[in-house]
């Protein structure tokens, strides 16, 4: 538009100044006027090759069939940067307050001992719905501009006459989740799950990737859900847990059934007596 367009329109509708020096336009000159004479040298060959153009439009236009299937998608992108993410652990069922408080300290401890962290703050039975058996550990780690490769760092590793230092201990987050998720093998007897914090709340279950079983046994479930969460690594997958716990004690209500003659009347010599006076 504005190389084509609107000079066409100007010489059309634009009269020449009088009392011009006829020197042409300030903003002619200088860099942008060899910026203009490869554009229109570009122009001039395009519109005197026009089936070649064409032949390139079509040609980059098709190229997005291949290149969609190679370009991550996600509606939500879980596999992100941050420079924070939060652990869940769960013990075996029965598991005290008290005991579990001392193992989550303990692997907060750990956890802290880890290159990048900067903050472990850990919590039991926060959780909606948590039991006491359940807690949580949000991590920070040290900011982008510490462990990733840029431009700004670059430039004050050169100030510093150190240039190399950029080039030195970068790592990502997802660097220290592997780390996290190595120590935790220390602690056989939790359950850990590992993931970066959801940048909102669309309801629903907060995992990548979620299979539900149904079925009428729930035995069978557990024991499926079990055989496929025992071949994880050969699936590729990290922290895979189920939801299904046998052991977990279900609340139930009984209602208790009157004794008899507890109601309506005495019991007299085994025979029930009405109490409305009537024989």
């Amino acid at each position: 538009m504005s190389f084509t367009l609107t000079p066409m329109m100007s010489a059309r509708m634009l009269r020449p100044d009088a009392g011009g020096t006829g020197h042409g336009a300030d903003s002619r000159r200088g860099f942008y006027r060899h910026i203009e004479r490869s554009y229109l040298r570009l122009l001039e060959w395009s519109i005197h090759h026009r089936a070649v153009v064409a032949a390139a439009v079509v040609l980059i236009a098709l190229s997005a069939i291949p290149l969609y299937g190679v370009v991550r998608q996600e509606y939500i992108p879980s596999d992100v940067d941050e420079a924070e993410f939060e652990m869940r652990l769960t013990a075996p069922q029965g598991t005290s307050l008290e005991a579990m408080g001392e193992a989550i300290r303990a692997v907060e401890q750990d956890v802290r001992t880890l290159p990048g962290v900067r903050l472990a703050l850990s919590s039991v039975g926060g959780m909606f719905l948590g039991a006491v058996n359940e807690g949580e550990l949000y991590i920070r780690i040290a900011p982008h501009e510490e462990r990733v490769l840029s431009l700004p760092r670059i430039a004050g590793a050169a100030a510093r006459l150190r240039p190399l230092e950029a080039f030195r201990n970068n790592y990502s987050q997802r660097d220290v989740m592997a780390a996290v998720r190595e120590r935790m093998k220390r602690f056989p007897d939790l359950d850990v799950s590992i993931r970066n914090l959801p940048s909102f709340s669309i309801g629903g279950p907060s995992w990548d990737v979620n299979f539900v079983l149904r079925g009428p046994d729930l035995v069978e479930l557990s024991r499926l859900a079990e055989a496929l969460r025992s071949k994880a690594d050969d699936l590729g997958l990290v922290d895979a847990a189920t939801t299904l716990d046998l052991n977990k004690p279900a609340p139930g209500a009984h209602r208790p059934r009157p004794r008899r003659g507890s109601a309506g009347g005495q019991r007299t010599g085994g025979r029930r007596a009405p109490t409305d006076g009537r024989r």
